[in-house]
């Protein structure tokens, strides 16, 4: 198998047509493609998807395990033109009926442990693979972009019952859960990675999101706190002083630690915003005047945190150029969100 995608990877000509349908089928085992091929629908396709993702996951851990880095990137990229071809036969797909089905619905939450585990396999590998991995995260995630968009585009019009962001509304309280890593058993580039949990939060903030109560008056707390985090990491990139009488209250936070509370406060909105939808407890003119909120602060947040990235690289800071790829990710979404949120609203 591995001598097959050697050719696929190396020759000129299939790295030009990298997704079509021959570089695909060469990444499948024969009973694969006899099931691929025997599959008229969505469903069954899908299905020898899940398995060749699974697979060449499994490959991916048993080569970082090995340090066998050319056969680890060799599985990576196998994962890439399987998230291409998921994409190619999601938008076949015509049928209402399927895109409401429960089957898409799983598919997207396959999807969003597939990246769990990408990002995990990122940490444990060396920065040569950094970039190959980034380009199949985002081929995954444009496939899973793709499934929420046929999703939103048929259900959402129809019901505030799902999230405002455009898929399932647990789908953030689940996100915010803790990264669970891989097994420690993978080699020694385990044991020096450091792994981050909770919001980073400040006991004072803790306390003032516990008074708010109110959906508008929270969505400002978090507000805030991202704001904090963000003047805080360009004060120290900068060299400024600080200048305030009272002691900097995130004096002690890395700069992994400011880019994870920023994150946090953002999916703490879209959380909360789902949670007042799917309740009704809020008044849609509430939930309205939180998403103009939330949107007028997002396109000044995302330029802020472009320059997070370059440092991250520069200072050669594994903890922080992920944490920023997760805050990435949440504020495009959030960016994206709140303005069909609102064009959903105004719908009504």
């Amino acid at each position: 198998m591995l001598s097959i995608l050697f050719l696929v990877f190396t020759s000129p000509v299939l790295l030009s047509q990298q997704g079509s349908s021959d570089n695909f089928r060469a990444l499948l085992t024969v009973p694969e493609r006899q099931k691929y091929d025997g599959a008229s629908d969505f469903q069954g396709r899908i299905q020898v998807l899940y398995g060749a993702f699974d697979r060449y996951v499994l490959i991916t851990k048993k080569e970082l395990g090995n340090e066998d880095i050319y056969k680890a990137e060799v599985a990576v990229r196998s994962i890439q033109i399987l998230a291409l071809k998921g994409i190619e036969i999601t938008k076949q797909i015509t049928s209402k009926k399927v895109l409401r089905s429960r089957i898409l619905r799983k598919t997207e939450i396959r999807l969003r442990k597939l990246l769990v585990e990408l990002e995990n396999l990122k940490r444990l590998s060396p920065l040569s693979l950094w970039e190959v991995f980034d380009k199949t995260i985002e081929k995954v995630k444009a496939f899973r972009d793709e499934l929420i968009e046929g999703f939103f585009a048929f259900v959402v019009s129809s019901s505030l019952s799902l999230s405002v962001w455009g898929s399932p509304s647990d789908f953030y309280s689940r996100k915010v859960q803790s990264f669970v890593p891989v097994s420690t058993e993978m080699g020694h580039q385990s044991k020096i990675r450091h792994f981050m949990s909770g919001d980073q939060f400040t006991a004072i903030e803790h306390e003032k999101l516990r008074e708010a109560q109110k959906l508008r008056r929270r969505v400002k707390v978090f507000l805030k706190i991202a704001e904090a985090r963000l003047d805080e990491i360009e004060r120290r990139i900068s060299a400024e002083k600080w200048r305030k009488e009272r002691k900097n209250p995130l004096e002690f936070y890395t700069y992994a630690q400011l880019v994870r509370a920023y994150n946090r406060s953002i999916e703490g909105i879209m959380i909360n915003i789902d949670e007042k939808v799917n309740s009704n407890v809020e008044t849609e003119e509430n939930i309205k005047k939180s998403l103009l909120q939330f949107k007028s602060k997002m396109p000044s947040f995302v330029r802020r945190l472009e320059p997070v990235k370059k440092f991250s690289e520069y200072q050669n800071d594994r903890d922080l150029y992920l944490e920023w790829g997760k805050a990435w990710e949440s504020s495009q979404m959030a960016l994206k969100g709140s303005k069909l949120g609102l064009k959903k609203l105004k719908q009504r």
